[in-house]
């Protein structure tokens, strides 16, 4: 609709002349076209701007990847607290790949049982319907691999402090990231396995999970350690870490890993109807 500027009748979209006083409508709808292109115009200047943001922060994590692939020690004692971001992206990639591993590795798992013959001609039936839940066994897994490394590297800073290391918690995360870097390359290895159904990808995984939270940690206290006396010896710290990470793993699997096998129980006690 088109007001009037003479007396606010509104009119019909594209009228020249007022319906009921004929003043000229020109100027307005000029002028109304006008602040829909500097909206429109807007509009896509912010979309160029985010989308220039995401391509930018792509390449600065391609070439991060790259350094750390090849140097992954000494890249990690160089990088500083601008690569807190790079750093956090490592992170969530972990746990992304790590989750929908478990979700294909399930589906894998189905697929070698419906080709059993005893199971097989139970599965072409309609008797049995089996889904594997996205979100039990891909989101899920994600929190609780995103929240573990979270709390792990806690455990890291904690023990740097114990040992008397200048640090600041942003340094942990910068060089935890920059370590995990190989491993979750080996981890997405086993995605990608796991994808392609090749049973190599418990072993990358298992490797790439146990690196992550028991050689990581090590590297990031051994790269900060500077020979002081005053504080705990290097070995203990590494041990503190070591102990609490089994701890807080014991307590996750006795809580979330439980359910999860309960869970795969679940599936597997569909097959049990013999």
């Amino acid at each position: 609709m088109v007001a009037c500027p003479s007396c606010g009748h509104n009119n019909t979209e594209g009228s020249k002349f007022c319906e009921n006083c004929g003043a000229a409508l020109q100027e307005q709808t000029a002028a109304g076209n006008t602040q829909q292109a500097a909206a429109s115009s807007g509009e896509n200047t912010k979309a160029n701007e985010y989308l220039e943001v995401t391509k930018q922060a792509s390449l600065s994590f391609f070439h991060y990847f790259a350094d750390v692939i090849k140097h992954p020690f000494s890249s990690g004692k160089r990088y500083g607290v601008s690569n807190l971001t790079n750093s956090i992206i490592t992170m969530v990639l972990f746990a992304v790949f790590l989750g929908l591993t478990v979700y294909f590795g399930m589906k894998n798992l189905l697929k070698e049982i419906s080709s059993v013959p005893l199971f097989g001609d139970m599965l072409s039936t309609d008797e049995l319907d089996i889904e594997i839940s996205f979100v039990e066994f891909a989101i899920k897994p994600f929190i609780f691999f995103a929240l573990f490394v979270f709390i792990v590297a806690v455990l890291v800073f904690a023990a740097s402090k114990l040992s008397k290391i200048e640090t600041n918690f942003k340094s942990i995360l910068v060089r935890y990231g920059s370590y995990l870097i190989p491993f979750l390359g080996l981890v997405a290895l086993g995605f990608l396995f796991a994808l392609l159904n090749i049973n190599l990808f418990t072993w990358f995984t298992t490797i790439g999970f146990v690196g992550t939270f028991f050689i990581v940690p090590v590297l990031v206290l051994v790269s900060l350690y500077r020979d002081s006396r005053s504080g705990l010896d290097i070995v203990y710290s590494s041990l503190f870490v070591t102990i609490c990470t089994m701890i807080v793993l014991y307590i996750a699997q006795r809580m979330y890993l439980a359910e999860l096998i309960e869970q795969m129980e679940e599936l597997m006690n569909q097959f049990s109807i013999f």
